[in-house]
């Protein structure tokens, strides 16, 4: 028998399911789905084109299962089983891992396909998310087992907050992770929906949507300060504003619409009194 290293050792430190093992031919009747499998889109061309390379060279990669009651679990390798299966095979190569919880079937799945850059962000986001909610690991926790920075698996965490149709934008590549950060940093959700689609419509890159959201916040605080203009020129305002002012021993300004017919008067007060006092003055 063909004796390998586990590749996935440097990525979950000290775990004991990734020492030396044996690579054994199984019958593919005998594997049942793994249940907490990351990958969930599988592409059906993808699946013929390994399903024909299958037939002429083989397996390369052995598939990663697990012993049960009733036979094996896949762990990682779903695309390659069902290319198998398409191509006629009756077994496959495996290397069976002695799990011993769904805790370490979900993390060898999980760091096997990342090695493999075979998850979307969306798939990425839900495992890390699956990780947290169904063993209670944190960020850090995850980072450290998948070889990642924990800023960045809060990153793709924070992903699963966009809308369905952002999300299934990211799950087919429609659009690249880099863009979904993008849209996360608009806290509203018209503008957010608005640059999305002119994302889709023009093909902007990442820097190029970076760029937009740039710009629209400039427009925006442009369009605040002007609302917000609270220069008073009219000499009889500043009359009035002194006299009421002197008249509340409190500090009170001025603050106009762009048109200075219309505004607002803001009463600064200290204390419970002089808000007694200004409403005992306002009642007289």
């Amino acid at each position: 028998m063909l004796k390998k290293k586990g590749g996935l050792g440097s990525l979950i430190p000290g775990s004991e399911l990734l020492n030396e093992a044996t690579v054994e031919m199984i019958d593919v009747e005998s594997i049942s789905a793994n249940p907490f499998q990351p990958r969930v889109a599988f592409n059906p061309q993808e699946i013929a084109e390994l399903s024909e390379s299958i037939k002429i060279y083989g397996i390369i990669q052995p598939l990663t299962l697990r012993r049960t009651q009733s036979g094996y679990e896949l762990i990682a390798g779903e695309r390659r089983l069902q290319a198998a299966i398409k191509s006629g095979l009756n077994k496959v190569p495996a290397i069976v891992k002695d799990c011993k919880n769904d805790e370490d079937m979900l993390a060898l799945a999980l760091v096997e396909n990342i090695q493999r850059s075979n998850l979307n962000p969306i798939e990425l986001a839900i495992s890390y998310k699956r990780l947290q909610e169904k063993f209670g690991w944190k960020q850090q926790d995850i980072a450290s087992k998948v070889g990642k920075s924990r800023s960045s698996v809060a990153n793709t965490i924070r992903l699963l907050d966009l809308s369905d149709n952002i999300l299934s934008s990211l799950a087919s590549s429609e659009i690249s992770e880099g863009h979904g950060k993008v849209l996360l940093s608009i806290s509203d959700l018209d503008a957010r929906d608005k640059l999305f689609l002119e994302i889709l419509k023009s093909g902007l890159t990442v820097r190029e949507a970076e760029a937009r959201v740039s710009e629209t916040n400039k427009e925006r605080k442009a369009v605040k300060s002007k609302k917000q203009k609270t220069a008073i020129k009219d000499p009889n305002l500043e009359h009035i504003r002194h006299t009421i002012q002197a008249a509340l021993a409190l500090k009170v300004s001025f603050k106009s619409d762009s048109d200075e017919e219309r505004g607002t008067i803001e009463i600064e007060y200290f204390s419970a009194d002089d808000l007694e006092n200004i409403y005992q003055l306002l009642i007289k």
